[in-house]
């Protein structure tokens, strides 16, 4: 629970919870760790996350982008049924490349059931985004004009000052969270500077992004609207 000041100087209290997973990696064999960490992460949420509204996954869902990894992927999911929120998932490097980019897309796109490379769901008054790239590259996200354009104008749709808008992509900007600094080589958005721009234009926009594999109580974990890492 939380509370803010509203326009009239009083406070209005709400309560808003979604899960944001990432970097899940499943493999092919059910009893890797990989495929027991998603488990217990899920097991995790399902007796904890009442009144969630949803599970953002910002991303490389699996290790290769393999047909049979989506099965492995899948089968763990629907092993917990209706116990877990809805999902909702953009793409990562993992996922997507360095093969033929149509065919790893069609087969993310069947696999984890995302509306498309880039898609916007209202979630109980609340905006959620995600991004994902127009090209397989090995670590790195690209997005189109057309993309980038799309994102601007979603990011306007019923704006409000005191609203949120959520916004996920795999890779993180330069030079912002761990993992994301020029000398490490892992940023990976190509348009940085395009994307900064778009949302820059949107103080409203809080970004949510994987890739790094940082611990969460490692520091600069995350970037405030100050440039200040925490």
């Amino acid at each position: 629970m939380s509370s803010r000041q509203g326009k009239d100087g009083g406070t209005r209290s709400f309560c808003f919870r979604f899960r944001v997973i990432t970097d899940t990696h499943v493999r092919a064999d059910e009893q890797h760790t990989h495929n027991v960490n998603l488990e217990r992460a899920l097991q995790d949420i399902a007796a904890n996350g009442t009144g969630s509204v949803g599970i953002m996954h910002a991303g490389d869902v699996t290790d290769h982008g393999f047909p049979d990894e989506y099965e492995a992927w899948n089968r763990n999911w629907h092993r917990f049924g209706g116990a877990v929120p809805p999902l909702y998932v953009t793409m990562g490097n993992h996922d997507v490349a360095l093969e033929n980019w149509e065919a790893r897309l069609g087969q993310f796109l069947r696999g984890t059931g995302a509306e498309g490379i880039y898609h916007d769901h209202w979630i109980d008054g609340y905006h959620f985004i995600f991004l994902g790239t127009e090209e397989g590259l090995e670590l790195f996200s690209s997005l189109s004009e057309k993309q980038l354009a799309w994102l601007d104008d979603k990011l306007g749709e019923n704006a409000a000052a005191d609203r949120p808008v959520f916004v996920f992509l795999h890779q993180p900007l330069l030079n912002t969270v761990a993992g994301s600094y020029e000398a490490q080589r892992w940023y990976g958005v190509v348009q940085d500077a395009d994307l900064r721009a778009v949302l820059a234009r949107h103080p409203q926009a809080i970004l949510f992004t994987g890739h790094t594999h940082w611990e969460l109580d490692a520091s600069h974990t995350s970037y405030g609207v100050e440039g200040e890492g925490r």
